[in-house]
């Protein structure tokens, strides 16, 4: 997928205070009922990203790549689409 062929759902997380888990699994939800697509990757912050790798209890790993943009502000997911 070339850059072209890629538009970002972009997702912020106001409630500081829930898992990183959570948000991810909660905005990735959002926007695969937005698009109607399922996210090919996620762009996010270190600290976020570095988070999704540790074990969480109630929420599965992410299944998708997910990379870290030292750019991206803690709380905010970039969701990567293909364009239609």
């Amino acid at each position: 997928m070339s850059d072209y062929d890629k538009v970002f759902c972009a997702r912020y997380e106001p409630n500081a205070k829930m898992p990183v888990r959570q948000q991810f699994h909660e905005h990735r939800a959002a926007c695969r009922e937005k698009w109607g697509q399922e996210p090919k990757a996620c762009h996010t912050s270190p600290l976020d990203a570095h988070a999704l790798t540790e074990p969480h209890k109630r929420f599965a790993e992410p299944d998708i790549p997910i990379e870290s943009r030292s750019y991206i502000a803690k709380n905010s997911w970039y969701f990567v689409m293909e364009a239609s």
